[in-house]
């Protein structure tokens, strides 16, 4: 009976290393999947900021076109 008791709570350990190990898996990636959305979303603001820019620059070319 001890000796049962034993390999079950080896078994136990053992699980739940593997456990650990997944969770902290699992942080990185989430850690790593919000610096690319940050990232992302730095992107996506400077492509507005240069689409604004280009546009004011063709408006002004447009009205030196038509005046």
């Amino acid at each position: 009976e001890y000796k049962e008791s034993l390999k079950s709570a080896s078994s136990s350990l053992g699980a739940i290393v593997t456990a650990s190990g997944q969770i902290t898996e699992t942080a990185t990636s989430m850690t790593k999947a919000q610096n690319d959305a940050l990232r992302l979303q730095k992107e996506l603001q400077d492509l507005t900021e240069n689409l604004n820019k280009l546009n004011k620059i063709y408006v002004g070319m447009y009205d030196a076109m038509h005046k």
